[in-house]
């Protein structure tokens, strides 16, 4: 949405103070629960593991993130 200029219509926002606290723990509570299950020994591992990179995928999903964030930033007409 962001690349072809799209804003979507958000509701009015009451209390942002809620949405700041809960983006606040949000990850810390998914970094209990993760320290939870982490006690399990046939626990897997919180990332994926890859075993081949596809350097030109890679790089195309860093130029488009780049690209969406200067875009982000360019002053709206």
């Amino acid at each position: 949405m962001a690349i072809d200029d799209l804003a979507p219509d958000f509701p009015p926002i009451r209390t942002p103070w809620v949405i700041d606290w809960l983006m606040e723990v949000g990850p810390t509570v998914e970094f209990v629960a993760e320290t939870v299950r982490a006690r399990e020994p046939d626990c897997p591992p919180p990332w994926t593991a890859t075993s081949v990179l596809n350097r030109d995928e890679v790089s195309r999903k860093v130029s488009n993130a780049f690209r969406a964030l200067m875009m982000s930033k360019e002053p709206s007409t």
